[in-house]
């Protein structure tokens, strides 16, 4: 299942234009100016270059992903996750209590659009949780455990909804 993708697709229908092509296209480049945030986390250079932010939302399944209406939900799980992504390396790094609780609870949110958008991204938000955890521990144990607790419900719905649960290759599988 995934409601954010029924949910742009809801509105295209209502609306009578692809408002998933706007969803898909401004997550690509939201995306995109997370993803160099990201790497100008990691390196010394805080500049996001419009090229650059420019050469992110041209990703070679760019063109593909803007004429698949069934493609929202990468694009919207894309940009989710790495947000996700940023905001554990910016929480790692914090040192105050409650910056680090109000941040923890950001990332559920972030989680849950992630978790609701596509199964591909309960790994990185499984990951980003642990690593929270191991840092901070008591102080992010109630935000992490809820993230924790709704990736493994789904993925427990997940399995006992589908008694046939067929990960072959040509086979979909997961939320749909």
């Amino acid at each position: 299942m995934r409601p954010l993708e029924y949910f742009a697709a809801f509105l295209s229908l209502k609306a009578k234009f692809p408002v998933w092509l706007v969803f898909s296209f401004l997550a690509y480049v939201a995306t995109s100016v997370v993803t160099i945030a990201l790497s100008n986390t990691l390196t010394s250079d805080r500049t996001p270059s419009w090229w650059k932010i420019l050469l992110c939302s041209a990703s070679p399944i760019a063109t593909y992903t803007y004429f698949q209406i069934d493609m929202v939900s990468q694009a919207l799980a894309n940009l989710f996750t790495a947000a996700f992504a940023l905001g554990v390396l910016h929480c790692l790094t914090l040192t105050d209590k409650g910056h680090i609780q109000r941040t923890s609870w950001i990332l559920v949110i972030l989680a849950v659009f992630s978790v609701l958008s596509k199964e591909t991204s309960y790994g990185i938000i499984f990951a980003g949780s642990g690593v929270l955890l191991l840092r901070h521990r008591h102080t992010v144990l109630i935000p992490i455990v809820c993230i924790l607790l709704l990736v493994a419900a789904l993925v427990g719905w997940t399995l006992s909804a589908n008694s046939h649960f067929d990960v072959s290759a040509g086979t979909h599988y997961g939320f749909k």
